[in-house]
């Protein structure tokens, strides 16, 4: 995959939609850092003060800043459990990074 550039404001989304073997997950990987890229970069809050290289982090930083991003596999199997009710396999993030009750949100 080279020459891939996207620009998100908060709160949008990003699909990414191909044929098989056209680089979505590779894409998808590059850009959580799974593994980094191996040019380039990967930026979140660009122009602010905030601004975040994620190619420039490792370790317990990767860590902190993951959180913040998410990838949904294209594979439904292994991406949702038809044992579990959507509720639960949406929440169960919220969950782990939450105070709060989950059930209440």
């Amino acid at each position: 995959v080279s020459d891939v550039s996207f620009d998100l404001r908060k709160g949008e989304t990003l699909g990414i939609v191909g044929e098989s073997g056209c680089g979505k997950s590779t894409t998808a990987r590059a850009l959580v850092q799974l593994p980094p890229p191996t040019s380039g970069r990967v930026v979140l809050d660009p122009d602010s003060e905030d601004e975040i290289d994620l190619t420039g982090l490792s370790g317990n930083d990767l860590r902190d800043v993951r959180p913040r991003l998410q990838m949904i596999f294209q594979d439904p199997i292994s991406s949702l459990n038809p044992r579990r009710r959507v509720k639960d396999i949406v929440s169960e993030g919220l969950e782990i990074w939450s105070d709060g009750d989950i059930g209440t949100e």
